[in-house]
């Protein structure tokens, strides 16, 4: 039988995981027993190496991955209090449409009926949310957690690669980034289908000002979406349709930014900063 523990809104700081998302999470029978679970909270806590190039991040379950320009990652120095460990996620900025992302690698299937609950979360600002930048973070295919074909690379981006993908996008609008948007799409869409049209307003952005955007799976049919621990949409998974009905293919974590201009210099581009990424899922025991 999982352990799990009830917590209220209010019984958390701001700055950490979202009590709506994670209270009913069994994180205490998924230690005590790997085979029930994964659980992981990378707050990037340890000796992390800056990278200047794409690859593994050491000691954490994340790449580094990019087009267009070498992505760079850095760790925040200036951080303090609970935000400690703070990595900065730069595309290289020399070209059009540079990209960096950090990705795991496939995690879960998320499928009509299957039993296995999800929940995900993820802590991230911007450095300047007035660039002409866009984001993505949430759960995506193989293919877009290969880095090179994620976002619509156009002046004025409106979808997704042909992939499935689950979460959250925020596009520009050709000069400044726009609202998050909670979307899905799947392999074949020609645009992402909204689950909450802007959930999160371009007004409320704020330079160097956290988010959390987090996501939950009851395990039978309803994805759930949470702005700042607050649920601001609800996806009925039967909607799945494009390649087989209710399920997509295997995710995995994506959260990253791609810088639509051309600033013409190395570091020109703003940053996405990470405080922490949290993931959990019931393990498929079938035999």
């Amino acid at each position: 039988m999982s352990v799990v523990t009830y917590q209220t809104a209010n019984t958390t700081p701001v700055g950490g995981p979202s009590p709506a998302i994670w209270a009913d999470c069994p994180v205490v029978a998924m230690q005590k027993d790997p085979g029930k679970g994964i659980h992981f909270m990378e707050d990037f806590l340890g000796a992390i190496t800056n990278l200047t190039a794409t690859g593994a991040i050491p000691g954490t379950p994340f790449t580094l991955v990019g087009d267009g320009g070498d992505g760079t990652l850095t760790v925040d120095t200036a951080a303090y209090d609970n935000e400690h460990g703070v990595v900065l996620l730069e595309p290289d900025g020399e070209t059009q449409y540079d990209e960096a992302y950090l990705v795991s690698q496939v995690l879960y299937q998320l499928a009509l009926g299957s039993g296995r609950k999800m929940w995900y979360e993820a802590r991230i600002k911007l450095e300047d949310h007035t660039q002409d930048i866009s984001i993505i973070c949430g759960l995506g295919d193989s293919t877009l957690l290969a880095g090179t074909s994620v976002l619509e690379e156009t002046a004025i981006p409106d979808t997704i690669e042909s992939r499935d993908f689950v979460g959250f996008v925020a596009f520009t609008d050709g000069t400044n980034l726009g609202d998050i948007d909670a979307i899905y799409h799947e392999v074949g869409d020609s645009a992402v289908t909204q689950v909450k049209d802007a959930a999160y307003l371009q007004a409320t952005w704020a330079d160097d000002t956290y988010v959390k955007l987090g996501l939950k799976y009851d395990g039978l049919r309803y994805l759930r979406y949470y702005i700042n621990g607050v649920e601001v949409g609800k996806l009925d998974v039967d909607d799945f349709a494009t390649v087989t009905a209710n399920e997509l293919t295997p995710l995995g974590i994506i959260v990253g930014l791609m810088v639509n201009d051309d600033p013409g210099s190395a570091g020109d581009a703003g940053y996405m900063a990470i405080d922490w990424i949290r993931f959990a899922c019931d393990r498929n025991n079938a035999q």
